[in-house]
C-alpha cells in the first residue's frame, strides 16, 4: 500500500498550533482553512516542541530516499563499516516504508 502525502514544503502555520502546506490538501476541500491557519491545514493543535519536526517531514523523507541511493552507490572496504552502512540503509528503508504507508 502506498500513501500519497501532501507535497512539501510544509511549514508552521500562523495560528492554532498548525502545520500547513502551500498546496491544497484533500482535493482543495480545505480552502476555508487557508485564512485561519495561514496555509492549507496538515495538522493542528500540535505541541510547540513538535511543530518543527512535523513541518520537516516531507524534506526528511526526501533526504532518506537520497541517502539510500548514495549509500548504495558507495563501496565500503571493511566488513564492520559495511554492517554499519547496511544497518543504516535498512533503517532508512523501514522509515520510508512507514511514511509511505507500507505494512
Amino acid at each position: 500500500m502506498t500513501t500519497k502525502h501532501t507535497p512539501g514544503p510544509w511549514r508552521i502555520g500562523k495560528f492554532h498550533g498548525a502545520v500547513v502546506a502551500d498546496v491544497p490538501v484533500n482535493a482543495g476541500l480545505d480552502n476555508d482553512h487557508v485564512e485561519a491557519y495561514g496555509g492549507h491545514l496538515i495538522a493542528e493543535s500540535i505541541a510547540v516542541c513538535d511543530r518543527p519536526l512535523i513541518a520537516a517531514a516531507p524534506e526528511r523523507l526526501e533526504a532518506l530516499e537520497i541517502m539510500i541511493v548514495g549509500a548504495c552507490a558507495v563501496g565500503v572496504p571493511h566488513a564492520g563499516e559495511r554492517k554499519v552502512l547496511q544497518d543504516a540503509v535498512d533503517h532508512a528503508r523501514a522509515t520510508i516504508n512507514k511514511a509511505r504507508g507500507a505494512q
